[in-house]
This record gives structure tokens, sequence and C-alpha cells, in this order.
């Protein structure tokens, strides 16, 4: 941790891997799958799934098998197991805590992930987090995490890039930040510290192990 955010007014929260422990499940799913259509051992199919993690799964496939005839099915397939039993992955321990800490200190709160909008918002019901979130951003084709989010939030609230910090656990959540002008927080854990000062040339970068640290920056 290398810097106090003192203008920040929108707190922008990642889902898989950062508010809900769900990163070690969804890598699972996607290694096996990898493994059984494209015939990959189970080594180099995590290590595939993980270089991408941070996008919507559709396009980590595309980018892992550009143009391979069974992209389609993979992808229906690891979406129909991941709707099925989501709502039975567990929050980390810390995650209602933040949540409560941002809402008194008044920021606004929003979820921006790759995962459909309707799960994210099906899951923080049934966790009652909605009380506590104002934007529960998913994705959709033409609408995603990155830049579509940033500048939703930045028209409706009526604040500056600089005024947003993002928290994610992935390389491309801190790509996606960067590109954006958007602060951003890395959560350690997928990656190490140094991968993610490999993003930030300076290496000028919050890293935090446990999501409540983000208290002491916030």
């Amino acid at each position: 941790m290398t810097k106090k955010f003192e203008n920040i007014k929108v707190v922008t929260l990642d889902f898989d891997g950062t508010l809900v422990d769900s990163m070690g499940w969804l890598t699972s799913i996607a290694t096996t799958l990898i493994e059984k259509y494209y015939h990959l051992d189970k080594k180099t199919a995590r290590k595939k799934y993980i270089e991408t993690t941070g996008l919507p799964f559709v396009q980590q496939i595309k980018m892992i098998f550009p143009g391979s005839p069974l992209n389609e099915k993979v992808v229906a397939e690891f979406e129909r197991i991941k709707e099925e039993n989501f709502n039975q992955q567990s929050l980390f321990p810390d995650s209602k805590e933040v949540l409560e800490y941002l809402k008194e200190k008044n920021y606004i709160i929003a979820v921006s992930s790759g995962t459909f909008t309707k799960l994210i918002i099906s899951y923080c019901k049934a966790k009652n987090l909605d009380q506590y979130i104002d934007e529960m951003l998913g994705w959709k084709p033409g609408f995603e995490k990155g830049k579509d989010h940033f500048n939703y939030l930045i028209k409706k609230y009526n604040v500056t890039s600089k005024e947003i910090v993002f928290i994610g656990d992935s390389l491309n959540d801190a790509r996606r930040a960067l590109t954006s002008n958007v602060e951003f927080i890395g959560k350690i854990g997928l990656f190490s510290e140094n991968d993610f000062k490999k993003i930030f040339k300076n290496g000028n970068i919050p890293l935090i192990k446990k999501l409540k640290e983000v208290k002491l920056l916030l």
C-alpha cells in the first residue's frame, strides 16, 4: 500500500476473486472443459485460463482458441454450470465488513464484472449485499467491465475518472483501470505483487492481500 486516496467518490469492485471467493471454482470448471474439448494437459489449460482472467469467458475462449468451432459449445456449457451453482459460492470473510464501511463513508459503491448481470443481482440479493451496492454492472455485448462501465458511472454520478477507484484481482482489471485513467487497487492472490507491478511500470500501485485492507486506503 503506497498511497491514501483522498478524492474518491465511487468505489468499484470486481466480483469474482475480489468480493466472492469463486476463482478457484471457476478455474476448475474452465480447466476441465478446456482439457475435455481442446485436449490440452491440465497444467496448460489452467495457465491459459488464468492468463486471460478478468475478461468474460466468451472473450477468454476466443483469445485462447481463435476461430475454433468448439468455442460456442464450450462457452454455453461453462455458463450453464456457472449459473446453476453460482449462489453456492462463498463471500470472502471480510466482504460485508468492507461494504458496510464504504457505505458508512458515503461512497457510491459499484460492482463491475464480466459475469452476467442477472447472476450478480441474484447473488447479491441472496447474500443481502444489495443494501450496500448502488450499481451492479455485469457483462453484455457492447457493455462490459472497463471503459463502458466507468463511462456509465462518470455520466450517471457526474464524477471524473480520477474520482473512481477500481479494486480487482486480475491483471486485466489493472489494464482496464490504467487505460481508462481510473485509480486502481490490486488484490494479490491469483496474481503476485510482481505481476501487478509489471503492468504499472513505475511500481506505484497500492496492493492488498485482504479486502479489508482498503479501509486503510479509503
